[in-house]
């Protein structure tokens, strides 16, 4: 496996492991920095409320279990890639087993046995990426996973990651509707509101 320096096309082959593919689904569903911070925080507050309401009022406990569920599921990034890598694993044969393609300026492609699948590069929205990994997404929830442990060299995987930043668009560039922003914000305020209606009734 080597690449060719005469068209600058990169051959990879191998297996993803499962480590490396739970990395890929961690990445996909991490937030923003900020978004990080706010969801963390926002855990610490009502891990800290639930706590003070328990400790006050015993009886209160059925409320602490719904806080801390509410705030495992606006976390979900610190453990849903475990879950859902453990469920894709035992699931789906075809994960584990060898994978190839190649890759050149205008597309990358996958074999499917004996079939070339080929996707220019046009039809990648963006992309996501790692120390060890870039994560192509062809709309907002299909990706494929390509892993540095798949090229031959660390110059074939230089060359590949230098290939997606030139004909890709980094996730971290892409603008937001700002309608989807402010309907995400109305959803959030929303939820946090119902509950705090729901632990105020139950302790009134």
């Amino acid at each position: 496996m080597a690449s060719n320096p005469d068209s600058e096309e990169i051959v990879y082959s191998g297996i993803i492991d499962r480590e490396e593919y739970e990395e890929g689904v961690r990445q996909h569903y991490m937030p923003s920095a900020l978004g990080q911070q706010i969801r963390l925080g926002a855990g610490i507050l009502f891990v800290i409320f639930a706590l003070v309401s328990v400790f006050t009022n015993p009886d209160l406990w059925p409320n602490g279990i719904g806080i801390l569920f509410f705030v495992a599921m606006i976390n979900t990034h610190l453990w849903l890639p475990q879950f859902i890598t453990s469920q894709q694993w035992r699931k789906n044969s075809a994960l584990g087993q060898t994978i190839r393609g190649r890759v050149n300026e205008t597309m990358i492609s996958f074999y499917d046995q004996e079939q070339e699948e080929k996707l220019p590069w046009e039809e990648v929205i963006y992309f996501k990426s790692t120390e060890n990994s870039v994560l192509l997404y062809q709309n907002r929830t299909a990706f494929s996973i390509l892993t540095r442990s798949l090229f031959h060299s660390e110059a074939d995987w230089n060359r590949f990651v230098t290939l997606v930043s030139q004909h890709v668009l980094n996730k971290k560039q892409v603008r937001r509707d700002t309608r989807a922003v402010i309907r995400q914000a109305a959803i959030w305020i929303i939820i946090i509101v119902v509950i705090a209606l729901i632990v105020y009734h139950l302790q009134s």
